[in-house]
């Protein structure tokens, strides 16, 4: 049962304010445009209603909509419905990952603060505080359309949105039963239903429509449909194309190599986008490796067959036929007349030349796996780079070796956000024998021409207000910061000032305002005169502190009153009597220079030779805030 409405806090709207929402109906009613529109309402509804739920009402939430999706007999029911609907990928293997991955989503959400503060870091004065996005639009693909809208809507859910999910016509049928489930957990929870719709309406209009009046969108599918998401006008994130190349090089463990690149290949029928699509082998270790692929149940094409392959896959040479991509590879093989491809789980194309552009070389969507040898590894990683520029790029690629070095030429190389290593390429969407957080929106960055680099996550769907209070101030070492610039050219913005003398001082020129210690500004800039004894500041003859301001502590503004504008000494700043807060500090001799920096009288470095330049005086560099940080000091939940 939903929540009443008498039990719901009256709160501000999250997402966009009242009265805001986009309007996305003519004066014309268009029924596409009705349902987006009516859709749209009731998830902000929605939203509203648990903008405010405390952290383990969530949570609890969270963990009810995962078990009626994990649950076997659910998960055995929609992964034949996909089957059945889509034609595409395999049934166990459905099954399978969708409780793999919406366990592995639930891991990483377990513990995880999204409601109130979310961190504090006391040393500099900031508190932060996480807050729900509103209603979130996800375009969501044919391919493995369970796990696709079950992995997004947990870390929606988490971070306190609703979603709306604009599936793929060929996966409607599936979406519109896995939203019910989803929306059945939700009532049993006693949480509002509408937190999880799917539109009535398929299609690029009603797809449109939806991503303009949400707050946020996600699209995974199609190049298309990642580029009408970022051309709606709402921020989105996108999930880039795949095509997943990897090397195998000459130290690699052929046997595992083959074991991981195979079973990627071929693991639901190739339909994954981080399924291996690419195999670049070295020479010497050619044979072994396809032996080993042959051992997996692979089966080798040569020539004529993966002309016969191409000619099917690729009717027009580019375009993939959508009949038979997410095929078993034996329906493949069937259907383009390669007959003795028997019952193999994948099929190897030969690529004799990689250099040119060929579709075998492109996304397959398919247990298909192109196959070509190298000589030289940098050759080879140039040759990855030209075929992910032409399609995947940003993605995702992989090696096999032993050697770190090629490893990190293969990662500084590639614009790729994911470089695998000694595993299958399938890990892109997380694991448990990796570090990679679970996801099914893999972002290709600025390469891919998509929101967000990496794996879309539970952080990809919050806002942040941060609250800030003032700390002690510690000005900046300008040596520090400017490194050889301050030691070449500082002491040339520290010329005496006019008509002053260096070291008695005089009257302040035209100009210059005095301040409470005797020192004078000009043009907003803190001059210090020499202080006597024991008094405000080491003798700086007429010079500036290394940050072009009093020592800290003293306030900025001239004739300031006393009171205003004077910070407590920090740890380890220089105070008033040129002490340092928890420490000594040696007394400064009156032209001492700063380390790097001429002595009085000499020109600095590419200086006009004879220029004169004002002695610099060496002032202890003040620590960075609050000093080295202690454990417990930053608290993040």
């Amino acid at each position: 049962m939903a929540t009443p409405a008498s039990h719901v806090p009256q709160t501000p709207q999250v997402g966009r304010p009242a009265g805001a929402e986009a309007s996305v109906t003519d004066p014309v009613i268009d029924p596409t445009a009705a349902a987006v529109d009516a859709a749209v309402r009731r998830a902000r509804a929605a939203q509203r209603q648990i903008a405010h739920w405390p952290q383990q009402r969530i949570d609890d939430l969270v963990a009810a909509v995962a078990w009626q999706c994990y649950r076997d007999d659910n998960a055995r029911h929609i992964a034949r419905l996909s089957r059945r609907d889509t034609r595409l990928g395999d049934t166990e293997h459905l099954h399978a990952m969708q409780r793999r991955r919406v366990l592995g989503v639930l891991r990483d959400l377990h513990g995880v603060r999204t409601t109130g503060v979310v961190e504090e870091l006391p040393e500099l004065g900031l508190t932060r505080i996480a807050k729900p996005m509103g209603v979130i639009a996800v375009a969501s693909p044919a391919t493995a359309p369970g796990p696709g809208i079950v992995c997004n809507a947990l870390p929606i859910l988490k971070t306190r949105n609703a979603a709306v999910f604009t599936p793929n016509p060929r996966a409607h049928t599936t979406a519109r039963e896995v939203v019910r489930l989803m929306r059945e957990a939700l009532e049993d929870a006693d949480a509002p239903a509408d937190l999880f719709q799917c539109l009535e309406v398929t299609g690029r209009a009603a797809g449109t429509a939806l991503m303009r009046a949400a707050d946020q969108v996600v699209a995974i599918g199609g190049p298309g449909t990642v580029r009408r998401a970022h051309e709606s006008g709402t921020p989105a994130l996108g999930a880039g194309v795949g095509n997943p190349t990897v090397l195998v090089d000459e130290t690699a463990d052929l046997t595992a190599a083959a074991e991981a690149i195979a079973t990627g290949a071929s693991y639901n029928n190739g339909t994954s986008c981080s399924s291996e699509s690419n195999v670049f082998v070295h020479r010497s270790v050619a044979d072994r490796f396809r032996a080993e692929l042959v051992r997996l149940g692979a089966h080798l094409c040569d020539g004529p067959a993966t002309a016969r392959i191409r000619a099917a896959l690729w009717p027009d040479g580019r375009t993939l036929d959508r009949e038979l991509i997410g095929r078993p590879a034996a329906a493949i093989a069937e259907a383009a007349g390669v007959t003795d491809a028997g019952k193999a789980a994948v099929l190897v194309l030969d690529c004799p030349d990689p250099g040119p552009d060929d579709p075998i070389l492109r996304e397959k969507i398919s247990p298909l796996l192109t196959l070509a040898v190298y000589d030289d590894f940098e050759r080879a990683v140039g040759v990855v780079r030209d075929i992910l520029d032409r399609c995947g790029r940003g993605h995702s690629c992989g090696i096999h070796t032993r050697r770190d070095d090629r490893v990190a030429l293969l990662a500084d190389r590639i614009p790729t956000c994911r470089v695998v290593v000694n595993q299958s390429t399938m890990t892109n969407t997380g694991g448990f024998a990796t570090g990679v957080p679970f996801t099914t929106t893999l972002s290709g960055g600025t390469w891919a021409g998509t929101g967000g680099s990496g794996n879309i996550t539970w952080r990809d769907f919050l806002n942040h207000t941060v609250v800030s209070r003032p700390i002690p101030e510690v000005l900046p070492d300008e040596r520090l910061l400017f490194g050889r610039h301050w030691a070449e050219h500082g002491g040339l913005a520290a010329q005496p000032v006019p008509g002053e003398s260096a070291a008695a001082g005089g009257a302040a020129p035209s100009g210059a305002g005095s301040g409470r210690d005797g020192s004078v500004a000009r043009d907003g800039v803190p001059l210090v005169r020499d202080a006597p004894a024991g008094g405000r500041s080491a003798s700086l003859q007429g010079g500036r502190t290394p940050g072009g301001d009093p020592v800290a502590g003293e306030a900025l503004a001239i004739g300031e009153p006393e009171a205003v504008g004077r910070a407590a000494p920090h740890p380890g700043s220089p105070s008033r009597d040129g002490s340092v807060a928890g420490g000594e500090v040696p007394a400064v001799e009156p032209g001492t220079c700063l380390p790097g920096v001429p002595a009085p009288g000499r020109s600095p470095a590419g200086a006009q030779a004879g220029a004169p330049t004002a002695p610099h005086p060496a002032v202890p560099t003040p620590p960075a805030p609050g000093g080295p940080r202690e454990e417990g000091s930053r608290h993040r939940v």
